[in-house]
């Protein structure tokens, strides 16, 4: 369970107000329905950071403006706040939250399904209009047991509009109460042994990176990485006020933890064992290339294994990717029973191979929050099929927390090197080395340099510095988190990443203000570039292709070398449902750029939700423009060169399975060296709905006729 610290520390503002709202819904959820079923087990891994900003929110302390903007009158609201209601309160899962309440799906079609591309100040929504769109964002982050056992949920579910300024009040008291109920729910079920609680280091960084930012060139030998970071006091700072926190706020001293994003190496382990950590758990990956080597096999990854950890020993754990990800990922569109049946039958292989004798162990291991937002019922019927039968030993499986298995299986076989990488690729990739991580880092080590000059005075006696320390060191700490490097590069985007970038550079802003020390000029600058930033595709383009431009799928080799953008895979569109299309292919050859859109729909379907589409390409400060209708057949598109060209066909289309498009390097007046950048508007009645890739462009080369021979690879 993961939130990043949201509130300002200038202000005491939550910029952002995911803790509360996934309160009522994920963590609430998850506590209360394993209570339900008696032999069920789960570990649950809590970020402290989040459970101190809940105890916010419950204590009252917490300033939210969304909870603000909720609370206010809706005939009172400011013109810029009615814009700021506009634009922020359908930031939930438009297909299972918004889709499913019909006066929500009426607001967003009324507001416009793509919030960039609207002119706020324009819109004429009435103040009924506006105060169901303030307690439909609230009512619909509620989960399950929240409608269970609220009868203000149920009642204004059944309403469904023209709420009233008491529904609203009522439905915030509502909210307050269930927030008050996790943690001692959580702490319910620890007590009666169902739950083992774990604990991510505080503010949840990197601990391989924050001991020492050059251990990243294990795993990636060739990154270009920032100027060293390495200070391994602060990694002990947020491991031991994780366990501590935990002790005094949920009544256990956890035993195992889940190092944020699975990240280790040799040195985090040595820091875990040494603050009494008994166990740890990450990726299979890890697991595969630790030493000794292992190849992944019928039980290599089905087992615990002892781990050095300096001078000494802790027991690790290994997730199953596969099974992990079809929960966090797969399952939502399927029916409950057939999900956890297909859940089984892999369980069931996974014994059936295991070595005589040996009890295979089983991680499965994935966010414990957003993945429900995408399940029907917040994954109400899926998680009760799924700890009905897991608790009834269906099929000979038996759930069982690490602790309780270690009792009985200790760990056996062991690792004399952990390989220093997280969940992702076994790297650091997605947290350094892109020059906006590396920017980050460098704000971070000259503010940490900082620091470290005061703490030496106050270390010769200058005692009255020691608050001012220990307030920038707080700052940094929180700047340390994993989560505002998840946002920077090329690989996630998100509607929020200009509010992530601007509270990093405030935490860092704080440490300068702590220590009364002029705040750097370039921390007012955005680290995260938008507009013309170059987003990463699935695969790059790999040679020439040739396909029929029949809109039909015929043949895999027609495609094949082409590169790929699928939002869906670059989890990045945060709250949003399916889309419109959910790939873009795109390549070439000698003549001419091919483009091929994969509907989510059938094409009639797709031809309603959206009229027309856009493609863009730039050159430096020229811009080309082509429209095609998304009528099935083939739809003749046209070339639109600047707002005063007139229109003219170029190239073909054809849309029937699929959509495909070639466009003529000459008719487009691109020649062979020449750099493009790419991108895809989804249009409906002249509002965009959908862009390809969501921020920034896809870009390639116009190739030349030795393009396949410079990038032949065997």
């Amino acid at each position: 369970m993961l939130q990043r610290m949201y509130r300002d520390p200038e202000s005491g503002e939550y910029i952002l107000p995911w803790v509360r709202l996934h309160a009522t819904r994920a963590y609430y959820d998850m506590a209360r329905v394993l209570g339900e079923y008696e032999g069920a087990r789960a570990v649950v891994n809590m970020v402290p950071s989040l459970l101190w900003q809940l105890d916010d929110y419950v204590q009252g302390r917490a300033k939210d403006r969304f909870l603000d903007l909720t609370r206010k009158p809706a005939a009172e609201l400011s013109p810029n706040e009615r814009e700021f209601v506009l634009r922020n309160f359908f930031m939930v899962d438009w297909e299972t939250n918004v889709r499913t309440m019909s006066r929500y799906w009426e607001l967003l079609h009324k507001r416009g399904r793509d919030v960039r591309a609207v002119d706020l100040s324009r819109l004429s929504f009435s103040t009924s209009e506006l105060r169901d769109l303030q307690v439909l964002f609230n009512l619909q982050w509620m989960g399950f047991r929240a409608t269970e056992e609220e009868e203000v949920v149920r009642a204004l579910r059944a309403k469904g509009r023209e709420f009233t300024e008491d529904d609203k009040a009522a439905l915030l008291e509502t909210q307050q109460r269930i927030m008050s109920k996790v943690m001692p729910a959580l702490a319910e079920v620890a007590r009666s042994g169902q739950v083992e609680l774990t604990v991510t280091p505080f503010y949840h960084p990197i601990l391989p990176l924050v001991i020492d930012t050059d251990s990243a060139r294990r795993a990636m030998p060739h990154a270009q990485l920032p100027p060293r970071f390495t200070w391994p006091e602060d990694a002990q700072v947020h491991v031991r006020r994780a366990l501590d926190f935990a002790e005094q706020h949920l009544g256990t001293r956890p035993k195992g933890m889940w190092p944020a994003e699975g990240s280790v190496s040799p040195e985090a382990l040595a820091l875990l064992a040494r603050e009494g950590v008994q166990w740890a758990a990450t990726d299979e990956g890890n697991l595969l290339r630790s030493s000794p080597h292992r190849e992944r096999n019928g039980s290599t990854l089905y087992r615990p294994y002892r781990a050095a950890a300096g001078d000494r020993e802790i027991a690790m754990i290994f997730r199953d990717r596969g099974l992990s990800d079809l929960i966090g990922f797969s399952y939502a569109k399927s029916p409950p029973n057939d999900a956890v049946d297909d859940l089984f039958k892999h369980l069931d292989t996974i014994a059936n191979a295991a070595e005589p004798g040996e009890v295979p162990f089983v991680t499965i291991a994935l966010d414990g929050e957003n993945a429900w937002e995408h399940y029907p019922h917040s994954g109400r019927d899926f998680l009760r099929t799924l700890y009905r039968r897991l608790g009834a030993h269906e099929g000979g499986i038996e759930p069982v927390t690490p602790t309780a298995f270690f009792a009985q299986h200790p760990p056996r076989e062991r690792i004399d090197e952990i390989h220093t990488g997280s969940w992702i690729d076994s790297n650091f990739r997605i947290w350094i080395g892109h020059p906006e991580d590396n920017q980050g880092w460098t704000y971070l080590r000259d503010a940490r340099r900082a620091v470290a000059d005061r703490e030496e005075l106050v270390a010769r006696g200058r005692a009255d510095l020691a608050p001012k320390v220990a307030q920038a060191k707080e700052a940094l700490y929180v700047a340390e988190g994993s989560d505002w490097f998840w946002w920077y590069g090329d690989d996630f985007t998100s509607d929020c990443i200009a509010e992530f970038d601007a509270l990093f550079r405030s935490y860092v802003k704080a440490a300068w203000r702590a220590l009364g020390e002029p705040v750097p000029a370039q921390l007012d600058a955005p680290i995260k570039q938008l507009g013309m930033q170059v987003a990463s595709p699935q695969q790059e383009p790999q040679g020439f292709i040739r396909p029929r431009l029949d809109g039909r799928i015929k043949s895999y080799f027609d495609w094949a070398g082409a590169g790929l953008y699928a939002p869906s895979e670059a989890q990045g569109a945060m709250f949003r449902g399916e889309g419109i299309f959910g790939a873009l292919c795109f390549g070439f050859d000698e003549k001419t750029l091919y483009l091929r859109l994969d509907p989510t729909s059938a094409p009639t379907e797709t031809a309603r939700k959206a009229s027309e589409l856009r493609v863009l390409l730039a050159n430096g400060d020229r811009r080309i423009e082509v429209a095609i209708a998304t009528q099935t057949g083939e739809p003749a598109p046209s070339l639109i060169v600047g707002e005063d060209a007139p229109e003219r066909p170029v190239g073909r289309a054809s849309f029937h399975d699929i959509l495909e498009l070639g466009l003529p390097f000459e008719q487009l007046g691109l020649t062979s060296g020449t750099r493009v950048a790419l991108a895809v508007q989804v249009m409906r009645q002249g509002v965009e709905v959908e862009r390809l890739p969501r921020h920034g462009y896809l870009s390639f080369t116009v190739p030349d006729e030795d393009y396949e021979r410079k990038n032949w690879k065997a």
